[in-house]
């Protein structure tokens, strides 16, 4: 019975996580066959990687290229704050009104500190991201249709 139980612990394979899983099922994919599957879902989210990952390079090059002429521009200024040249005008002896103070931020952090303990930060990054690319392309359209509509017949 102990060389059973002992055998059936050694052949099962123990993850860490969901993504050393998934990570597997991958290599396991691309292991099993060397053409390219056309319904294989792995195959895909490959290709779908390769795309973004070149699409990420190529935002990272033109935003270097674009913030290098503003960061010497910000080296080259002085450091100094030049001067407003306002004055406030002094106020008679009034008495203030206190008001009962609230930190903005406290109260944001009771509202959103339950977030994290919902899910995990990378599926909130990762809905982030896919929120961001479903408004850009309900932007894209509604643009489209509004030309569309706009244009003489």
């Amino acid at each position: 019975m102990e060389m059973v139980i002992n055998s059936t612990k050694t052949s099962a394979d123990v993850y860490d996580n969901l993504a050393h899983y998934l990570f597997n099922e991958l290599i396991k994919a691309h292991d099993s066959a060397g053409d390219f599957g056309f319904f294989s879902p792995w195959t895909w989210f490959t290709i779908f990687g390769w795309i973004m990952s070149c699409a990420a390079l190529v935002l990272v090059i033109m935003l270097h290229l674009k913030v290098r002429p503003l960061f010497f521009m910000l080296m080259a200024q002085g450091s100094h704050a030049a001067p407003l040249g306002l004055t406030l005008p002094k106020l008679m002896a009034v008495t203030p009104v206190t008001q009962p103070s609230m930190d903005a931020m406290a109260e944001w952090i009771k509202h959103v500190s339950h977030v994290p303990s919902l899910l995990p930060v990378e599926i909130l990054i990762l809905l982030g991201i896919i929120f961001a690319i479903v408004f850009k392309v309900i932007c894209m359209i509604y643009r489209a249709r509004k030309r569309k509509q706009l244009e003489p017949i």
